[in-house]
Order: C-alpha cells, then sequence, then structure tokens
C-alpha cells in the first residue's frame, strides 16, 4: 500500500489519503522542487474513525496473531478526523517544501558562489598573462631603434616607445589617448 501511496504522488500540493487493505489509512504530500519529486512526507498509519473491532478479530485469526495483543496493538493506532489529517499533513508538507526550497537555494548560491571563485581566478590568471605580454611588449618597444606609436581602433595614441618620444617631442603619459595627428605631424 506504501508504494501505491507514493507512486501517486505526481503533482505539487497533492495530498494523498488511502486506506490500506488491512483497514488503516496513509496519508502523504509529496515535495516537489522545480518540477522534480524529490521527497514525500508520510504520516504512520492511523484510523479516520472508530475501528470495527470485529473485523480485526478476524484479521487476527487470518493472520495467526494473537487475538488480544492484536487488539491491544490497534488500541495504540490513533483517530484522527479526515479533516484534522488534511490540515496537518498539509502544514508539514508545506512546511517541508519551504524548509527544502530554502535549502535548494542555498545550494544554487553555494554553487553559483564556486563557479565565480573558478571565473575570477581565471580572469586572474588572464590578467597576469596579459600584464607579462604587455610588459614583453614595452621591452621590445624600448629596445627598437626606431619610432613606434600604436593606435587604437579610434587612432588614439595607446603606446610609443622613447624614440617615439623623442621624435614627437611628446612623452608617452602625454599622448596616451590622444588622436595620432595631434602627436605626430
Amino acid at each position: 500500500s506504501n508504494r501505491q501511496l507514493l507512486d501517486n504522488l505526481n503533482e505539487p500540493g497533492k495530498l494523498v489519503i488511502e486506506k490500506c487493505e488491512n483497514g488503516l489509512v496513509d496519508c502523504a504530500f509529496p515535495i516537489i522542487i522545480k518540477g522534480k519529486h524529490i521527497a514525500s512526507l508520510a504520516t504512520g498509519q492511523l484510523l479516520l474513525q472508530e475501528p470495527d473491532r470485529e473485523q480485526f478479530k478476524r484479521q487476527a485469526r487470518l493472520f495467526g496473531f494473537d487475538e488480544q495483543e492484536y487488539l491491544r496493538a490497534l488500541d495504540q493506532v490513533p483517530v484522527i478526523s479526515e479533516e484534522k489529517l488534511r490540515s496537518m499533513t498539509t502544514f508539514l508538507g508545506e512546511m517541508a517544501l519551504v524548509l527544502t526550497q530554502m535549502g535548494y537555494a542555498r545550494l544554487a548560491i553555494k554553487e553559483d558562489a564556486e563557479r565565480l571563485e573558478i571565473e575570477i581566478a581565471s580572469r586572474k590568471k588572464t590578467e597576469q598573462a596579459l600584464a607579462a605580454e604587455r610588459e614583453q611588449l614595452l621591452v621590445t618597444l624600448r629596445s627598437i631603434g626606431d619610432g613606434v606609436i600604436t593606435t587604437n581602433t579610434l587612432g588614439r595614441i595607446v603606446l610609443m616607445n622613447k624614440v617615439a618620444e623623442e621624435l614627437t617631442g611628446w612623452s608617452l603619459s602625454e599622448s596616451i589617448g590622444r588622436p595620432l595627428s595631434d602627436v605626430f605631424k
């Protein structure tokens, strides 16, 4: 009966109450996150009304149980109204759903933070590589005997070597960002 009960939990908020073939009742509420059924909240077996003791005496004899012990066990089974069962199980199920969603959100935040850490490390590595290449480029520019001026796609000066500074009369710090035509006549 538990398998049948749990197999019917296929939509969010759906509370399933089923009577098993032996006269007891099971109740379950699905925990569904992002369309995936990840867990179920299930009650233990109970009764929705006072039991038919004669039916349970027959069951005790049928299954070979001690009738008095079987009836004492039956007396321990809670009797709850269906309305109260629905109310309590729905409340607990919704609470479990909220807690699960919070846990899922926390996990997603943690995974995002880990991805960001990896991306930051990758960017730092790339920045270090670019800085090393820029330094190598500057060393190469300084060692060239000709004047070299580098511009961006808008024709504004990005780099120039010492020879270009001497030829133009402009320092690199003065010329960065200026149009090439202002610095090189």
